[in-house]
């Protein structure tokens, strides 16, 4: 990462190991949330969603999910 941008960091932490979340300051009033996903077990995907609705419920100005969504849905 650019130093200028590692000087951001807000917070860079793993809510479980499927999921990462970045949090960038971008100027005085806004901030960018990066969430990383990995899902790859479909057994546990509602358990992902429901960890992922959570941690998009803390407040950002602007918010990027991202990551491996192959887990199938259905039949």
């Amino acid at each position: 990462m650019n130093k200028k941008w590692s000087l951001r960091i807000l917070s860079c932490r793993f809510s479980s190991p499927r999921v990462g979340i970045l949090l960038l300051r971008l100027d005085s009033n806004k901030t960018l949330k990066i969430v990383q996903v990995y899902a790859s077990d479909v057994d546990e995907v509602e358990k992902l969603y429901a960890e992922l609705e959570s941690t998009l419920t803390v407040k950002a100005t602007y918010t990027v999910v991202m990551g491996d969504f192959n887990a199938k849905l259905g039949r």
